[in-house]
């Protein structure tokens, strides 16, 4: 808007000149309102979002106006619509949606239903439109190259793929440990999963001739009573037993200085007592004396130690090895 001279403001009566500016000032702003656009001034008066899309002569759609950073857009506002392929961070509509999904295969003559995303065609014809492999059914699928799936967890028991990890996980053995020196051997931390363990020695030999035998116990402290057991020794002479019920006999006797090698196999055979069973064989290398064990065992909670030792508990192991197998 122009300047107007005011004789208030100046302090004295204005000149010809001041006058005749002021007129012609007027005229300006007169010609200035006048050509303001419809709804302009009312916009420059009350600036709403409904009063400038009223001044603007090409507007489209309705509401409040909306700025770039992070508009909020009612109704159904639409959008160029990208071309197929498009990666990048233009605006998706709807048609692009759906022109990529039908762009995914080539199935001629087949029924694409994408209201429900099912797709009508053969197994046969599905793998004739997919380039990369083959696609199986649900029902006897046959998987060929090296197929892989999630492995399941220890002692899974259910309709879950089996994968070869699982199976190897169900076999453990441990690391051989010298039967050199002690009155005893420890296996401890044994998996909660386990339903079998064999107890397995080679060249073993002690001080004494106590029998040898294992004990077994949750946690890792063995139980000391409560075994019903029998072991056998014997040769081609003849064979001498014994009743045992502090341990898992293997024989009934052993030869100072000698070496054997033999095994003990505990089985679970019922979870919620805790009962194990076990059979155990072994023989004098060199010699013709074989031994025998056989008997079970019920824990007060889940096997956790097997102590391989003897039934005078005093023999000290001076010679061979032992290892542990769980599955």
């Amino acid at each position: 808007m122009s300047d107007i001279t005011l004789r208030t403001l100046k302090g004295s009566p204005l000149t010809h000149a001041e006058m005749d500016g002021n007129f012609s000032n007027l005229n300006i702003d007169k010609l200035e309102r006048t050509s303001l656009g419809t709804g302009v001034e009312t916009f420059l008066t009350t600036p709403s979002s409904a009063n400038l899309r009223a001044a603007l002569t090409d507007e489209t759609g309705t509401g409040a106006a909306v700025f770039a950073d992070s508009p909020v857009l009612v109704g159904t506002p639409t959008a160029p619509t990208a071309s197929a392929g498009t990666n990048t961070t233009q605006v998706a509509t709807t048609a692009h949606v759906f022109a990529e999904r039908t762009n995914s295969a080539t199935l001629t003559g087949k029924t694409i239903n994408l209201a429900n995303n099912t797709l009508t065609c053969t197994l046969a014809e599905l793998n004739a439109a997919v380039s990369d492999g083959d696609v199986v059914g649900t029902v006897s699928p046959a998987f060929t190259g090296t197929p892989t799936a999630p492995t399941a967890t220890a002692d899974t028991n259910t309709t879950q793929l089996a994968t070869t990890a699982f199976v190897k996980a169900q076999y453990v053995i441990g690391t051989p440990v010298a039967s050199t020196s002690g009155t005893s051997i420890d296996f401890t931390g044994i998996p909660s999963w386990v339903k079998r363990i064999t107890l397995g020695f080679s060249g073993l030999s002690t001080s004494g001739t106590s029998i040898l035998a294992i004990r077994i116990g949750p946690s890792t402290t063995p139980e000391t009573t409560g075994y019903n057991a029998v072991g056998s020794a014997g040769s081609a002479g003849g064979f001498a037993s014994a009743l045992h019920s502090a341990y898992l006999p293997l024989g009934n006797g052993l030869v100072a200085a000698r070496n054997s090698s033999g095994q003990f196999v505990l089985t679970l055979i019922n979870a919620s007592t805790n009962t194990w069973v076990y059979h155990a064989e072994g023989c004098e290398e060199g010699f013709s004396n074989i031994f025998f064990g056989s008997g079970s065992k019920s824990l007060s909670g889940s096997l956790g130690v097997v102590r391989l030792t003897t039934t005078g508990g005093t023999d000290t192991f001076d010679a061979g090895s032992v290892n542990i197998l769980y599955e």
